[in-house]
């Protein structure tokens, strides 16, 4: 299967916008793999890691499998970094990430093999409070429901 070209344009315009960003403001973007960023030295000031967890059109249970084994590196590597998880690919849907079915999917699937069952366990991983939310609306989480999730900065919201 080839990767969605809307994927990695997605990704593209992502981090070239994230470095225009950090440069603005006098700090510098680091990029890595998840194999790197898991093996690379620890790092005692606090950083946030976006973690493209899979893109579109190949979002099965394979890539669910490998970003969930990589969260614990992550955390255990940079104990002080936060972890944004990252679908490419939608960024021209309109839709939120958690309407998107094969997303929502998705986001179930990496949840289910990371162990996040609850807003407990994200904490524990080290996840950005936006994932929680995320999580929540996909379903994923057993104590936060969707309905108690609150989304700003929508117009219909």
């Amino acid at each position: 299967m080839t990767t969605d070209k809307r994927a990695l344009d997605d990704l593209e315009r992502n981090v070239l916008d994230m470095a225009r960003l950090l440069n603005k403001h006098g700090q510098q973007l680091t990029i890595g793999t998840p194999e790197a960023i898991a093996a690379g030295p620890r790092d005692e000031e606090p950083a946030m890691i976006f973690m493209t967890i899979g893109l579109r059109g190949e979002l099965n249970q394979e890539h669910a499998q490998a970003a969930a084994a990589a969260l614990p590196k992550m955390r255990t590597t940079y104990p002080n970094a936060v972890i944004y998880m990252v679908v490419a690919g939608y960024d021209d849907d309109p839709r939120e990430v958690h309407e998107i079915p094969e997303a929502r999917e998705f986001f179930i699937a990496v949840a289910n093999a990371a162990r996040l069952y609850g807003s407990a366990d994200v904490a524990r991983a080290g996840l950005h409070e936006h994932m929680l939310g995320v999580l929540a609306l996909c379903g994923a989480l057993w104590d936060v429901a969707p309905s108690q999730v609150q989304i700003t900065g929508r117009e219909d919201a």
